[in-house]
This record gives C-alpha cells, structure tokens and sequence, in this order.
C-alpha cells in the first residue's frame, strides 16, 4: 500500500526525496480523524510499511466531527504509516500518510 493510494496523479506522495516531516511515535499511537464530509462509513485500516496492523469496523456508522482510533504498532525505527478510512456506500476511501520514528 502506497501513500497515493495507487492513483497515479499523487504519485508525488511516494517520493522520500520530497524531505516529509517525521513523527515520532510509541509504539501505542492515537490517530485523530477531523471529519469535514461525515460519509457512512465501512472500516478504518491502519497500514505500517504495506502490512495492515489495525482495522476499526463501523459497519455503516456516521461518523461525529473527530475520530480517533488507539492502535498498537509492532514495529520500531523508521516507517511509512497509511491511515485509510473506507467510505460505507461507494467504492470511495480517504487517505492520510505519515513518516514515523516508532520508539
């Protein structure tokens, strides 16, 4: 899984060269959603370096203003994470990427 989602005309999300900002995380990390277009939604998928970690079924459920979602990484060092949050009724999704230092 890629920080552009696949789509070609956000390849630029996949170049490290760019110098994206680190965050350092634990290894327990709070993801906080700021929702703008409340759309039903199916799951919240939580990606570290293509390999899922988490996933948040809300079986069609409308989301309030802000989510949030405690996951638990495995993982330590640097790594790519893909937050994807599945739109219930469409094929649609919404992405967020980061780079992490997971300590």
């Amino acid at each position: 899984m890629s920080c552009n989602g696949g789509v070609g005309r956000f390849a630029d999300l996949n170049n490290d060269s760019k110098g994206w900002t680190v965050h350092n995380l634990g290894r327990t990390t709070t993801f906080r959603w700021t929702i703008t277009a409340r759309h039903r939604t199916s799951t919240w998928e939580y990606f570290v370096d293509g390999a899922k970690v988490a996933t948040v079924n809300d079986n069609g459920a409308q989301p309030g203003a802000t989510v949030t979602h405690s996951v638990n990484l495995q993982q330590s060092g640097r790594h790519k994470i893909l937050a994807r949050w599945n739109v219930y009724d469409t094929a649609n999704a919404f992405y967020a990427c980061i780079d992490a230092n997971i300590s």
